[in-house]
């Protein structure tokens, strides 16, 4: 595993034995999660693989640690998520991304909400009430003042009329 390293303000990594992998140049870093840890510098974020290289440009105003393969990062107000490579898989364009359960992505737009997979494909419309994140491969929604529970292909499968 690697730790991180502050040194007159910057941030870097080290091995387990104490050599440097990255030595501190960056504002802020966060911990390695599926051979990726985002960093940031001059308030732009980005990421670098386990041997220290920036694998992902430092273009982002945010970004989230990986989990379950994608990564959220934020441009100007907007959110989506990208892949280890660096590819957008869901736009940037929501008003929040939270992380993903099940391999599942809960997003916001507009007061609304709806759910991506890790591959970016819409599993449901931006249109629930209220969403929670899948737990069990079920996730209870709310729409139109009606609480039911949907499978991991957006269906109803309790709760429903």
């Amino acid at each position: 595993g690697f730790s991180r390293v502050k040194l007159n303000g910057k941030t870097g990594f080290v091995s387990a034995t104490g050599q440097a992998l990255l030595p501190p140049m960056y504002d802020r870093a966060g911990n390695f999660h599926h051979g990726r840890a985002w960093v940031a510098l001059n308030e732009k974020f980005g990421f670098v693989n386990q041997r220290g290289e920036v694998v992902i440009p430092l273009s982002y105003d945010r970004a989230k640690n990986f989990h379950q393969g994608v990564a959220a990062v934020q441009k100007e107000a907007a959110w989506g998520c990208i892949n280890p490579i660096g590819e957008e898989i869901i736009p940037i364009v929501y008003d929040q991304v939270l992380q993903a359960t099940d391999n599942r992505i809960l997003v916001s737009q507009d007061g609304k909400w709806g759910f991506f997979s890790t591959d970016g494909e819409a599993i449901t419309p931006i249109q629930y009430d209220q969403a929670y994140p899948y737990f069990n491969q079920k996730a209870q929604v709310v729409l139109d003042g009606k609480t039911f529970y949907i499978n991991l292909s957006g269906s109803c499968v309790e709760g429903c009329e």
